[in-house]
């Protein structure tokens, strides 16, 4: 029989094992997946309760590691000289205090801290050897990591090269990160693209680090901040913490604006205490400060764990949070036809603003969180910028509270909902759905699709309300309304065809900008590219099978299956064959021919209707051409308006060509060749 004592130690054996689970899942989604499930604090009290377990059996505990970020491997792997190891943490002002105990247990005179923020990125180890940046390399296992050197080369702010007085060889480690700003400006992004908005600035920091494309790092614009070295030869002067940032600063690495020095646990205390009061005025996150014994020689004495350094402490601060009534759920659909679903909150005031939305992410989040209609639910900023519901208060759940169910038809145009196997969200069916149509056209005239200035939002509106753009390809036929365009309000000629002269450039853009410009799912810019390369006309592309696919770098059996979905779909075979009859360039090798007017000397003279005299030296400029003020035998086509003064009589006597402004329009590609 068993008795009381035998039971509860078995439970709490099953217990710890559910937990290691769980931390082992979200160690996975938060280092290697770039998706974190929980935030940073529902995360640390799942340790937190590991390890007050591990105190009651401590012949259970095991040493554990700091956490790996390698996964699927892209990069080459490089040991660090010296482990890159994780800091403990805390939120609790009581175990700060017990840290400060142990240090002076250990050390035999006054010792200085150091206080600096805790900022909330991507730890990197950079190499210089005889002052030259060698390597970079990620933490990965603590001792192991990804070289990604000619990533972090993007980096304006990591110097290339550091002074004579450098030491000979060493790893200066610190924080990649993205700024608040940045982060939100990329989102917004995402946003008006319908795509799923990044979860936090350091997941997003985290992922750009392993772009493929380093062109790709650097639209990101990532930034890094230094806070520690590992390896390093003759470095006798820098003995102290303090002074080693001083280093940092003459050799042109960024370092804390915020390190405050402190003799006592109270200092430390006060100094947390005004740093939080003025946390909100720096550039990057931050959900807390960082404690160091000043002097190194004292670090090194004190040592290491398997996990962290026992000479430093992160002290967190709990996220704020408030409870509020989730109120109606409602769902947005995206540029792929993606349903996300959005709780629509009783307004509730929340570090500093007023939230009245959260999005829910998908079905199996909700079903995972177990949210309801009408619960009580407790709402964060994730990363303290994004709004999430981050749990439920199932003690206050109501009678009324109601499952919410994965809708069967799309909210916007009643077509049929599909979840496809290996993907947690469901799509919308229907590619004339209209709010599909209007992000896919926004998409395609985008800067890394064609690249159609002018074809934002807001016009594409008004275009797709007029029943002008019924899908993609339409965007080429624009040119036939152009009469009616021009009398429309907020429109002029001149801002009409304007665009339509970035439409008619757009049709010679390369296959991998077009690819990008169909809103393939799964397909990004870098794999755009690379489908381009592989294939070397859309044609080809095609025909190509899953398998075949598969040869293709970053493709793998979801993306495969996707792209042959498209191309076997009928409505996207009718798009593709109407682009291919409005002339559009789908040869990857093929180089843009050159226009007629490239190398031409024009000269202008007479009153223009359609475009001011400045607008049209921009559009011969953009063709190749250029304008010159006098007539001359090289000139090689005079542009007459109406009231043309003598330029027009030396041309004619001079034989040069002459184009009234219809013609030059044509020319141009702004006008039809039967617009007279």
């Amino acid at each position: 029989m068993v008795n009381k004592a035998s039971l509860d130690r078995e439970k709490a054996r099953k217990y710890l094992r559910a937990l290691c689970i769980q931390i082992e899942r979200h160690d996975y989604l938060y280092y290697r997946a770039n998706r974190p499930e929980i935030s940073d604090f529902e995360y640390d009290c799942l340790r937190a309760e590991k390890q007050a377990l591990l105190k009651l059996y401590p012949e259970w505990s095991q040493d554990e590691g700091p956490g790996s970020d390698l996964g699927n491997l892209h990069f080459p792997t490089t040991k660090h000289l010296f482990p890159m190891l994780s800091l403990s943490n805390t939120y609790s002002q009581e175990e700060l205090l017990e840290f400060f105990h142990r240090i002076e247990g250990k050390v035999q005179a006054p010792c200085t801290y150091l206080l600096e923020p805790k900022i909330d990125g991507v730890a990197i180890n950079l190499v210089y050897k005889q002052g030259h940046l060698e390597k970079a390399i990620t933490r990965g296992n603590g001792y192991v990591g990804e070289v990604v050197t000619e990533n972090v080369r993007t980096i304006k702010e990591i110097p290339l090269t550091l002074p004579e007085n450098a030491p000979e060889e060493i790893e200066l480690r610190g924080e990649i990160y993205l700024t608040e700003r940045q982060f939100t400006h990329l989102n917004e992004e995402q946003e008006r693209l319908g795509l799923e908005t990044y979860a936090n600035a350091r997941n997003l920091a985290a992922g750009s680090l392993k772009l493929l494309d380093a062109n790709e790092v650097a639209r990101r614009r990532l930034h890094f901040i230094a806070h520690g070295v590992g390896f390093v030869s003759n470095d006798t002067h820098l003995d102290t913490q303090e002074r080693l940032y001083g280093f940092f600063a003459q050799w042109g690495v960024p370092v804390f604006s915020f390190v405050m020095p402190g003799n006592s646990a109270e200092q430390i205390w006060n100094l947390i205490a005004r740093f939080r009061s003025t946390k909100e005025k720096l550039p990057y996150g931050t959900d807390g400060v960082v404690v160091k014994v000043n002097d190194r020689l004292l670090q090194e004495q004190l040592g290491v764990t398997a996990k962290s350094p026992r000479w430093a402490i992160a002290y967190k601060f709990e996220p704020e949070s408030a409870e509020t009534l989730l109120q109606e759920v409602t769902f947005q659909v995206g540029r792929t036809g993606v349903i996300t679903p959005v709780a629509e909150l009783m307004p509730v005031d929340l570090a500093g603003s007023k939230v009245a939305r959260a999005t829910l992410h998908n079905f199996d989040e909700i079903q995972r969180k177990d949210i309801r209609k009408k619960d009580i639910v407790i709402v964060q900023k994730a990363g303290e910028i994004i709004p999430a519901i981050v749990g439920v208060k199932k003690d206050k759940r109501s009678a009324s509270a109601e499952k919410i169910e994965v809708p069967l038809q799309c909210p916007a145009c009643g077509a049929p909902l599909l979840k496809i196997a290996g993907e947690v969200v469901i799509r919308c069916t229907s590619l004339n759905c209209p709010p599909q149509l209007r992000l896919k056209i926004v998409h395609f005239a985008s800067k890394d699709a064609m690249n159609v200035d002018g074809l934002g939002p807001k016009i594409v509106d008004i275009l797709v309300s007029k029943g002008w753009l019924k899908d993609v390809a339409d965007v080429f036929t624009l040119i036939d309304y152009r009469d009616v365009w021009i009398r429309l309000p907020g429109f002029s000629a001149t801002s009409v065809d304007n665009v339509l002269l970035a439409i008619e450039k757009a049709k010679n853009r390369p296959l991998g900008c077009l690819l990008y410009g169909l809103s393939i799912p799964h397909v990004g810019v870098e794999l755009a590219k690379k489908l381009a390369e592989y294939s070397t006309a859309l044609e080809q592309l095609m025909r190509l099978s899953v398998e075949q696919l598969q040869e293709i770098p970053l493709v793998g059996e979801i993306i495969a299956r996707s792209i042959v979905d498209f191309f076997a779909n009928v409505r996207n075979q009718s798009i593709i064959e109407k682009l291919l009859q409005l002339g559009i360039k789908t040869n990857f090798l093929e180089k843009p021919t050159k226009h007629p007017l490239n190398g031409k000397i024009l000269a202008l003279t007479g009153s223009l209707t359609r475009l001011t005299r400045v607008e049209a030296e921009r559009v011969i400029a953009s063709l190749g051409g250029s304008v010159g003020r006098m007539i001359t035998k090289q000139t090689s086509i005079l542009v007459c308006g109406t009231n043309p003064g003598n330029k027009f009589a030396k041309a004619k006597a001079l034989g040069i060509q002459i184009w009234n402004e219809e013609e030059f329009l044509h020319h141009v590609g702004i006008l039809h060749a039967d617009r007279s």
